[in-house]
């Protein structure tokens, strides 16, 4: 009777242990998959562009960058980030919804929060930039970036009109 017991009891050990370290080195293997995120916005070229032309040092064959140009490459920038504050809020209604759901997981979370917080980082910038071209300006940057994202919204559907009328006519 002794070596029956003896028996079950060795096969649940060997059982929970082998099931303990499976699950100790899945973890470990999962976690270091999830420390590098693949970044929300893979990349902001009007940030680019107006970094490459305020990076730019005038010599003999090349003049120094206009301050206009400086100016509108600026708001360039702060438009692209209007347009990506627009689609964070999108975005956070829709991540939030789907985690409390359980469809998205947490790393997707995590993702999502690193990019909020890249572009207050950005915002930030923009209007600190803003400012040294003008005091003052950093307020009023982003009110022009989003007239400026309002009308170029309002011009792509007013462009694509006769297209949908012709998808409707057929």
């Amino acid at each position: 009777m002794a070596t029956s017991l003896v028996v079950p009891l060795a096969y649940i050990t060997i059982l929970v242990t082998s099931l303990a370290i499976f699950s100790r080195v899945y973890r470990r293997r999962r976690a270091a998959e999830k420390t590098s995120f693949e970044p929300w916005f893979p990349t902001h070229p009007a940030r680019d562009i107006y970094i490459s032309l305020l990076s730019h040092s005038p010599s003999d064959d090349t003049p120094a960058i206009p301050d206009n140009l400086l100016k509108s490459a600026l708001l360039v920038r702060a438009q692209a980030d209007v347009k990506r504050i627009w689609r964070i809020r999108d975005d956070k209604i829709a991540l939030t919804s789907l985690h409390n759901r359980g469809l998205v997981g947490d790393d997707t979370m995590a993702r999502f929060a690193a990019a909020e917080k890249e572009l207050e980082a950005e915002i930030v910038d923009v209007v600190q930039e803003a400012n040294t071209f003008r005091q003052g300006w950093g307020g009023m940057i982003f009110q022009t970036a989003t007239e400026m994202a309002h009308a170029e919204k309002t011009r792509e559907v007013v462009l694509n009109i006769p297209k949908l009328k012709a998808q409707e006519g057929t």
